[in-house]
């Protein structure tokens, strides 16, 4: 989304500049490589741990030296670094895209967050759930708006054939095969050990089925252990993070999307771009993006076997997928779009501009 919405500004004649928290991980990499294409600069910022003073002054040196008149974080990390980082002069801008995990650790992180984000000058919310979560922690409500996110359906218009098949083979299946895929972190909200159960179902109905999960994170291990457990080897992918998720959305033939927790999921939006034929689950704001029986299948939270079941329709019923896929691809074009996003951000930035 991040990187979707600075390019947009920069069409819009915004200067943009983004300012990257690396702790060496995949994902600073992949975030480096797209900017670098979309022609947005980059400012890596080494950061070690949850809190690295090193890392905040030298942001700090970089809004100062840029001459920035904004800041705007995406996360909670982000958020507490850009609150710290930004002196007198420096409207502070906050993205709020949900507060997942539940563990004591990120009960604190949440709370921090929250008391920080009280001393912006802006708080955008990309879902009215989580804005109404927002104002009920005590962030003041004049402050407080909803911005959907948005998506650049342009990404989606320039697939190849090549890009699909180069796609298949980095995942090593053939052409006809049959690819259910998820993009995501790996992480325990995410729900995707109810979609391993879900894939030993259908691979007993389909065993040339492949699933693919495109993302990393901290249950990589729990997960391969539990793919190897219900002997799926030959049948699942965890290929890592990846900055061509639309090159593999356009290779794959059903979408899913199995958590436990959402705000308005970006991944979500881009599957529906994609022209994909969806299966989400029934949590955060999918219901208000996703019309159950319209525009893609709306299941319940933890359920595998009617995940299961809801992807085999589609692998079994290609029609019905096919007028699913074009009512949501449909729908992401008409209240979803990339244009209409950067918008809003700008009116928000002159808002607090004016402060």
């Amino acid at each position: 989304m991040v990187l979707t919405l600075s390019a947009h500004l920069l069409q819009r004649g915004v200067d943009v500049q983004i300012a990257n928290l690396c702790d060496g991980r995949s994902g600073s990499r992949v975030i480096l490589r797209s900017a670098e294409r979309a022609g947005i600069g980059v400012h890596e910022i080494t950061c070690l741990g949850r809190a690295d003073i090193t890392a905040v002054r030298s942001l700090a040196d970089f809004v100062r030296k840029g001459n920035f008149s904004i800041i705007h974080s995406h996360g909670y990390k982000p958020d507490i670094y850009a609150y710290a980082a930004s002196g007198k002069g420096i409207a502070r801008i906050a993205t709020c895209h949900n507060w997942p995990g539940r563990g004591a650790k990120m009960s604190f992180y949440r709370w921090l967050d929250k008391m920080a984000l009280r001393y912006f000058d802006r708080v955008a919310a990309v879902s009215g759930g989580v804005k109404n979560e927002a104002e009920r922690s005590g962030i003041n409500r004049f402050r407080l708006c909803t911005i959907h996110n948005g998506v650049d359906f342009a990404n989606f218009a320039r697939v190849s054939a090549d890009d699909v098949k180069r796609c298949r083979s980095a995942l090593a299946i053939k052409d006809k095969v049959k690819l259910v895929l998820a993009v995501g972190r790996l992480a325990p909200e995410k729900g995707y050990s109810y979609l391993i159960e879900a894939a030993a179902r259908v691979v007993a109905r389909h065993p040339c089925a492949v699933f693919a999960i495109l993302g990393d994170g901290t249950q990589k291990g729990v997960l391969e252990a539990q793919i190897k457990k219900a002997g799926l080897e030959n049948n699942f992918r965890l290929p890592g993070q990846s900055d061509e998720v639309n090159f593999f959305l356009a290779a794959a033939d059903v979408f899913v999307m199995p958590s436990i927790n959402e705000g308005m999921p970006m991944a979500l939006l881009e599957a529906m771009a994609a022209g994909k034929p969806i299966v989400a689950s029934r949590v955060g704001e999918i219901p208000a993006i996703l019309d159950d029986g319209v525009s893609g299948w709306l299941v319940p939270p933890a359920d595998s076997h009617v995940l299961s079941e809801k992807i085999i329709s589609f692998l079994e019923t290609p029609k019905l997928a096919q007028i699913l896929a074009r009512n949501g691809r449909q729908t992401a074009l008409a209240r979803f779009s990339a244009g209409a996003m950067a918008d809003e951000y700008i009116k928000l930035y002159k808002a607090a501009s004016w402060k």
